[in-house]
């Protein structure tokens, strides 16, 4: 070291080397580094001070610094067993994998009784897939040292690999144990905690690391907003995962987990662009393709869908996620025979993952004797044991099933039992709902409807089809969508984005900016809905719009877009709850997994038709009963097809037959010819429903 250099330190060089080993030790990686970048430049053949300024660099998130520090440790001592194992991990995390396999080896080979020697071995070669090298390795090492930590986790996440997530939890906890401060430990645990719908358990163990240092690994971030994704807490979600893209805009988890949340809300187009993203950045990546797979399929493009879950297959043959979806794309799609075929599939590769047996059960009617049926009956014996999204998935499926086989008595338990654990997930305030029906009575009353006609737009593309769900929309909307000049889009957000509700610049939330006065700006909305119906289908004259949902925008789309065409579908009002509260609904619907909740919910729902019934013409809208629709079908089929102003076409009393893609709850049913069977189907379930029926009172009779 210079004269200068040591009468500005005022410490010897050992001191310097001890103070940089202290930072280092204490987390404080900028100071140590920066002593150390002044030792090294003084004392640049010192291959301890190399060693430790590379490990310092790779601390700092530096890769490259630390690999170039360390290969000139290692230059100065070939044989140097530790240099070596330090050059294998620094390299493997540079993305150096062939060079950090060949560093392991030498490592080993140099001197086979240092525990991080074989424990860096065996990570190398985990990373090349040698599950058995792996393991192998890490035994040694611990046979060397039982208290090596790294090893420990290598074989957690070789467990992980064999799908033993109970195994690999046990070991991470053991390492974790050994090394409490070490990040990528604490953030393996997360992840199979959260792949094993843990995730609350996962926030406990990993949010105290976030809330006492300054700084933690891009990955930590990921599977914290993975875990807030799982328990849908979608905002922490997000920032957790756009935290982790920021401190590595490369991390393919973190685009993905960002894409999903912001399918999540709504928003498929942007989650689409974040999942693209994230296939450009690394093409081999199954659940980027997979995650763009299902953002296509939201969009309403189906073969770009197949296209990339396809990908995803290609880039992972054993990518169960991806047959699955393939499997339900083809239900959409009208294709059974392909739906059971990717389902099979799945089960073939993973009989313990039950996705494959609940989506052969949805796929239609179940014996009790069919396959998927017995293979469910035995996976209940867990459920006392079962994380609950597990648990939700297999009541409702069991239920389907026990219903399909008449066998109501045991269906209902288990519907009840899935719908407890659901509602015990959800956040939801059916107070909340009525305020928002209250507020919007009392804003879109008759002279602000007139008002609002001023600024009105004269295209007739949309036609809308709302009401509750479950109570025939998808039917309504296969009878129209049928017909030559319509486009059956499915259940559309785009109004909801455009006026929403919850989210977004509180001025600008339905109903309160209405009365901002604002008329050309919402001119400018309702225009932007238009267009993106005509984005969606360029050469068809009419596009539907069946969101249930829209029955809380009624006025306003006729007050706004009185060419529209507005078909209100109604059932049985006990009819209608029992068969939300017997669903398990992908997302939203919030307010169906209790039955005073939902009462409440189809209460307000009436309350709001009511009210535009009396501030509307009666031209406004066409109101059609299901009973009525499959007891008379043709005739309200062509009642429909008229109120459209649209010619009469034989094709819309096969709607069954038409190729298109169905999204909803009710895709297998809109599969098959008209059926009766539906009505009055809640006197199945009547011993159970004290709490719905005294909700709904005076509702319980039809409209």
């Amino acid at each position: 070291m210079t004269q200068h250099s040591a009468q500005k330190m005022q410490v010897t060089p050992a001191q310097a080397l001890a103070q940089a080993s202290k930072h280092y030790a204490e987390r404080r990686f900028d100071a140590a580094a920066r002593i150390l970048e002044s030792f090294v430049t003084a004392r640049p053949t010192d291959a301890d001070a190399l060693n430790l300024a590379a490990a310092t660099e790779l601390a700092r998130g530096r890769t490259d610094v630390a690999v170039a520090l360390m290969d000139r440790a290692v230059t100065l001592h070939p044989k140097n067993a530790v240099f070596l194992a330090n050059l294998a991990e620094m390299r493997r995390r540079g993305g150096d994998a062939t060079g950090g396999l060949d560093a392991a080896r030498r490592a080993v080979a140099a001197n086979p009784d240092i525990a991080i020697a074989q424990a860096n071995l065996g990570i190398a070669l985990y990373d090349a897939g040698d599950l058995d090298g792996a393991e192998a390795a890490q035994k040694a090492a611990l046979a060397i040292d039982p208290r090596q930590p790294r090893a420990v986790n290598n074989l957690g996440s070789i467990a992980r690999d064999r799908g033993d997530r109970k195994a690999a939890a046990d070991l991470y906890r053991r390492a974790l144990r050994l090394s409490p401060s070490d990040d990528e430990i604490a953030s393996n645990l997360g992840t199979v905690l959260v792949e094993d719908d843990r995730e609350d358990e996962a926030l406990r163990i990993l949010l105290p690391y976030i809330n006492v240092r300054p700084k933690v690994p891009a990955e930590m971030h990921a599977v914290i907003g993975r875990a807030h994704l799982r328990r849908d807490a979608l905002d922490d979600a997000e920032r957790a995962l756009r935290t982790a893209i920021n401190i590595d805009p490369k991390h393919i988890s973190a685009h993905v987990g960002l894409s999903q949340v912001l399918q999540q809300k709504n928003h498929a187009d942007k989650a689409l662009v974040v999942a693209a993203a994230a296939a450009r950045i690394d093409p081999n990546s199954a659940t980027a393709h997979h995650q763009a797979g299902i953002c296509l399929g939201e969009l309403g493009a189906p073969e770009k869908a197949r296209d990339a879950y396809n990908r995803a297959l290609a880039a992972d043959t054993d990518f169960h996620a991806a047959l699955i979806s393939l499997g339900y794309l083809a239900m959409e799609l009208g294709d059974a025979d392909e739906a059971r075929t990717m389902f099979e599939r799945a089960l073939a590769l993973s009989s313990d993952e039950f996705g494959g047996h609940l989506g052969l059960v949805r796929l239609g009617r179940v014996a009790a004797d069919h396959p998927a049926m017995i293979a469910l009956e035995a996976a209940a014996e867990g459920l006392d044991t079962m994380p609950p999204k597990r648990a939700v998935a297999l009541h409702y499926a069991l239920g389907k099933g026990y219903e399909d086989q008449k066998r109501f008595s045991e269906a209902w338990p288990h519907y009840a039992a899935g719908a407890t654990l659901k509602r015990a997930e959800i956040d939801y305030d059916a107070a909340q709902f009525e305020d928002r029906v209250d507020h919007i009575i009392e804003v879109m009353d008759a002279a602000t409807i007139e008002r609002l006609r001023s600024f009105a737009i004269s295209s007739d593309r949309a036609i809308f089809v709302l009401g509750m769900p479950r109570s025939g929309t998808t039917l309504t909307e296969a009878i129209l969508a049928s017909h030559p000049q319509v486009h059956g889009a499915g259940e559309l957000h785009d109004l909801q984005r455009l006026l929403p509700m919850d989210n977004g610049d509180p001025e600008a939330r339905y109903p309160h900016v209405i009365t901002r006065g604002d008329g050309p700006g919402l001119t400018r909305i309702v225009e932007a809905y238009v267009e993106s119906l005509g984005q969606r289908a360029p050469d068809s004259l009419h596009v539907t719009d069946k969101m249930p949902a829209n029955f809380l925008y009624l006025g306003l789309i006729h007050a706004l877009m009185p060419n529209a065409r507005i078909v209100h579908t109604m059932r049985d009002p006990v009819d209608t709850c029992v068969s939300c509260y017997t669903r398990l609904f992908d997302r939203a619907q919030l307010h169906s997994y209790d039955q005073v909740e939902m009462a409440r919910y189809y209460n307000a729902y009436r309350r709001m038709m009511d009210h535009w019934r009396a501030v509307l013409p009666a031209s406004a809208f066409l109101d059609s009963e299901y009973e009525t629709l499959v007891g008379a079908f043709e005739p309200r089929a062509r009642s429909f097809v008229d109120w459209c102003g649209l010619p009469w076409d034989d094709a819309c009393l096969a709607f069954h037959e038409t190729k298109r893609s169905i999204r909803t709850a009710s895709v297998t049913q809109v599969r098959q010819p008209v059926y009766t069977s539906s009505v009055r189907k809640w006197k199945s379930y009547e011993d159970h429903l004290g709490p719905m029926l005294k909700t709904l009172g005076a509702n319980c009779q039809s409209e």
